[in-house]
């Protein structure tokens, strides 16, 4: 709006608020989009990965409770 305003055009009927909450949604969009495709695994070496890390932690946790 500014260049527009300097270029004596018309301004575009936005005001700041409005953009203000446009880039703060498109900025938890592309946030909540990262969070989820990292925290999945998409390969089967990622799945494989998983499922050792679930094996480990349930051995610990038989470990601890025969300690218990």
């Amino acid at each position: 709006n500014q260049i527009l305003a300097i270029a004596g055009k018309d301004r575009l009927p936005i005001y700041d608020d409005e953009v203000t909450q446009l880039i703060s949604l498109s900025m938890t969009v592309l946030s909540s989009l990262w969070a989820w495709w990292k925290n999945n695994s998409f390969t089967q070496d990622a799945r494989a990965a998983d499922e050792y890390l679930k094996q480990i932690r349930t051995q610990r946790i038989q470990a601890k409770k025969r300690k218990g």
